[in-house]
């Protein structure tokens, strides 16, 4: 499953935050402003979480490799072409492996449901994403 996050990186936060469980292997990429110490202090287990702020021409093959180690990969904006994100997501499927993105991947992302800022629960996720 793939997930965008319009809005700010706090909104992204936030979905990463209900998502994650204390047990969630989680992996950061393209995101250098993400905000560790909210996060930390919001409850992340950051001694699970593999941060690459920066991506270069392989960002690819990096995060085909992430969504295979891990149960959430959450990534910014990242210059991968329409089948670089289509073998990403079919790895990613694969392995249990939920994406949060901060950009729309068309045809493959949907919108994070919101109905997390009532307290509700993120329903649909992959049995890996939630630490199981």
């Amino acid at each position: 499953m793939i997930y965008s996050i319009s809005g700010t990186q706090k909104d992204l936060n936030d979905a990463l935050l209900q998502c994650a469980t204390p047990l969630t292997w989680i992996a950061v990429a393209a995101l250098p402003e993400i905000g560790w110490q909210r996060l930390s202090e919001q409850g992340l287990n950051l001694e699970r979480v593999v941060a690459l702020p920066n991506l270069d021409i392989a960002a690819e093959r990096v995060l085909s490799i992430l969504a295979s180690a891990v149960d959430i990969l959450c990534v910014g904006d990242l210059p991968l072409s329409a089948q670089g994100r289509k073998r990403i997501a079919a790895k990613a499927r694969q392995k249990g492996c939920l994406i949060l993105s901060a950009t729309p991947w068309p045809g493959l992302s949907r919108s994070f449901p919101h109905h997390w800022q009532t307290g509700a629960t993120v329903t649909q996720l992959p049995q890996r994403a939630v630490g199981t």
